[in-house]
């Protein structure tokens, strides 16, 4: 019998009634006892922690009770994130490669938890706008296979997948019979470690081979040439590279996991998803490829290389040959892109900008549309230095890699890599080689040169403070950025950066503050004028709502030129008019738009630091402008300026105000609605427009007319839909 006690406690939660306690009701109860401590990823973290035991987004008595009558009442809540031990099969569906073993992740999608399949790279996860467990390559509205049903995927029936209807064209969302999720009995310990996998192998690092001993209560995976151990921190719950066996930090680590293999996990580098899988190492992947054709003006020896790589061990390796599932494109996207050891980031920027425009590569570029059995192909680049035209390249599918290591299970490219059997990339990187002389040569070139070769434009316009590396205008008077407080109640100040840190005061509305440092939503400030601490940091956004506005204003400053000439110092001019309006106006002409961020800070010597900064952002990384958008508030409102962007690694996403799924689009339901936001894995995200131009280094513009939208992949995938 349910004590009326617990019984109140449970109404309590209960708002509606109806038996059961939704997330959203209990983070209105559990954020008004305490705010600072339930945040909103806190709370999903309750959930998947234990407290849902049937994972179906609610709470019900019995959960409940188990719930608040924990050993101990103050653990309540403590060791979240920690992952469950949960396993979903996906089998009997018509289209393979959906089937396959799903993993729960440290991850939420609709305050559900997000399971991934290694094997294949695809998702299962939980889309509360239509009430139904998805399965695709992301977490978006589009799905491959989807169930309608509001509660865990294994207590119902009914899958339905997208494909096309007989003796028709379309696609549609058709019933799957035979298509069934279900939770695999557990198997003993002993007998996971000994199905674990005998090798790993990693882009990055190549080759790990098991080992006969355990760490971590998992199997030990070892690389002879770099040294380094694979191996699991079970305190922590995810598998690590390094070069010491302990609990330390690793070189790199996966998501959390419960799981015996390596590779059931995801990884990522900086933010950036890294390729874990297992394979055979007694068995050589495509070892049948045969012979193919060879472009005897651009030979396979060191002067298509270049000088300085003549002492490299390379064997040119046919493309056909370097995956499992070899094709030339598969779906083109930003993501593909993926660099080498050749320092040619301005060519592969480029590709992934242009990528933005579904398969304007494949259409306009590649002459050659499908894999070639004789490895010869044709593309098409623009000739921007001479003829002024477009001019037809042909290059073999032989790519210069680093030998067959050990048990390796195919040799590494040098240079690009191909990104899930995709070989466009590569050859395309070829071409260019081709085009300049060799691989070495390409170190000589700029995003300019790649945007003219790819698009026929050579006209580029640039607006930002610093511009190729030359200072132009200051972001604001002397370079500080003043606000002043909005909020009516002013604004709590707190000692450090950590909304859990010491209170010191607060700051009147109307009081001005200087900005020092940030992360993500706090500010480091000095008060400049106004009542209230004199130091400290504070939040200027909280629970979706801004409480201070910046008051300086950004100075941009513009270049006008054309490819190949000399970029001079004098032809930056202060920008007339209104940025926003230029960058509206290149949005909707279909420009091609893409954006650098400023440097992360300075070392000891002054000089700027590169990678990811707090904010979530990468410096001086290329990201993609996708869509600038303007929606009209209230009549005592400012309009809304909001910016969408895409990072073409697909991680390294803005952490602040307006993030995935943040509270600001809690707080404006209709906005999210217009601008069919949602929780992603694809790099895209949205920015306040005064968050974008403060943080902007350098935004370039060129006016190239492209047939296709930009930025439509979702719209475009054929391989899936929705409602």
């Amino acid at each position: 019998m349910v004590d009326h006690v617990v019984l109140n406690a449970f109404k309590r939660f209960d708002k509606d009634g109806n038996g059961s306690i939704s997330r959203d009701e209990l983070s209105n109860v559990l954020q008004k006892l305490n705010p600072d401590d339930w945040d909103s990823e806190r709370i999903d973290e309750l959930l998947a922690a234990g407290a849902d035991t049937n994972m179906d987004g609610k709470l019900q008595i019995d959960e409940f009770m188990r719930w608040i009558f924990a050993e101990d009442p103050k653990s309540i809540g403590l060791g979240l994130g920690r992952v469950a031990d949960f396993t979903y099969v996906i089998s009997g569906c018509s289209r393979a490669e959906i089937n396959g073993v799903y993993t729960q992740q440290a991850k939420f999608c609709s305050h559900r938890p997000v399971f991934y399949c290694a094997a294949n790279k695809y998702f299962l996860f939980y889309w509360q706008a239509r009430e139904q467990w998805q399965i695709h390559k992301r977490t978006s509205g589009k799905s491959c296979a989807r169930l309608k049903t509001s509660g865990a995927p294994h207590l119902e029936s009914g899958w339905q997948v997208w494909k096309k209807k007989d003796r028709s064209l379309r696609s549609a969302f058709l019933p799957e019979a035979e298509m069934t999720c279900t939770l695999p009995e557990a198997l003993p310990v002993e007998e996971q470690i000994a199905k674990a996998p005998k090798a790993m192998y990693s882009n990055e690092y190549g080759t790990f081979l098991k080992q006969d001993e355990l760490f971590g209560g998992r199997p030990v995976y070892y690389n002879e040439l770099y040294k380094m151990f694979m191996i699991y921190v079970e305190k922590s719950e995810h598998w690590k590279l390094s070069y010491h066996k302990d609990d330390g930090e690793g070189t790199e680590i996966s998501g959390k996991t419960k799981g015996y293999s390596p590779d059931l996990a995801t990884w990522s580098e900086d933010g950036v998803m890294m390729d874990v899988f297992a394979f055979d190492p007694d068995a050589t992947l495509n070892a049948s490829v045969p012979e193919g054709w060879k472009d005897p003006s651009f030979p396979h020896g060191v002067e298509s290389l270049g000088k300085r790589f003549e002492d490299e061990e390379c064997e040119w390796v046919r493309a056909l040959a370097l995956s499992s599932k070899p094709v030339l494109f598969h779906k083109i996207e930003p993501c593909d892109a993926c660099q080498g050891q050749l320092g040619d980031t301005w060519l592969i920027a480029a590709i992934a900008a242009v990528a933005e425009y579904p398969n304007y590569l494949r259409d306009k570029i590649f002459i050659t549309k499908q894999a070639a059995a004789d490895g010869k192909y044709e593309l098409q680049l623009f000739d921007w230095k001479d003829t002024q035209t477009w001019k037809t390249i042909q290059v073999d599918d032989y790519l210069p890699c680093q030998p067959r290591k050990g048990k390796d299970p195919f040799q590494r490219p040098m240079f690009a890599d191909l990104s899930d059997g995709e070989m466009y990339v590569p050859l395309l990187e070829k071409a260019f080689a081709k085009l300049f002389g060799s691989y070495e040569q390409l170190h000589l070139g700029t995003t300019g040169m790649a945007f003219a070769a790819l698009t026929g434009c050579s006209t580029v316009q640039r607006f930002g403070s610093y511009l190729e590396d030359v200072r132009a205008v200051t972001k604001g008077c002397g370079g500080k950025s003043l606000w002043e407080v909005t909020a009516r109640d002013g604004v709590t100040v707190r000692s450090q950066a950590d909304v859990k840190s010491t209170k010191v005061g607060k700051l009147a509305k109307k009081a001005v503050f200087e900005e020092l440092d940030r992360n993500c939503h706090r500010i480091m400030m000095k008060k400049i004028e106004g009542e209230g601490a004199e130091y400290g940091w504070i939040n200027y956004y909280v629970g979706g709502e801004k409480m201070a506005e910046r008051t300086t204003k950004v100075q941009w400053g513009s270049s006008v030129g054309h490819v190949g000439e000399r970029f001079k110092k004098e032809s930056i001019t202060p920008l007339e008019g209104d940025m926003w309006g230029k960058l509206l106006e290149a949005d909707q002409s279909n420009n091609l738009i893409v954006v650098t961020f400023e440097f992360k800070g300075v070392n000891a010597q002054g000089r700027p630091i590169y990678g990811v900064r707090p904010d979530g952002l990468m410096s001086r990384h290329v990201y993609s402008v996708l869509q600038a958008v303007e929606i009209p508030g209230e009549v005592w409102e400012d309009p809304k300026r909001m910016v969408k962007l895409r990072n073409p690694f697909g991680r390294c996403e803005w952490k602040g105000p307006w993030k995935d799924e943040g509270e600001e689009w809690k707080k404006n339901p209709e906005l999210a609605t217009a601008l069919r936001t949602g929780p992603s894995t694809d790099g895209s995200f949205w920015m306040a427009w005064d968050d974008f131009e403060w943080c902007a280094d350098t935004l370039t513009i060129v006016p190239a007319e492209i047939p296709v939208k930009r930025g439509q992949h979702e719209e475009d995938d054929e391989e899936a839909g929705e409602d």
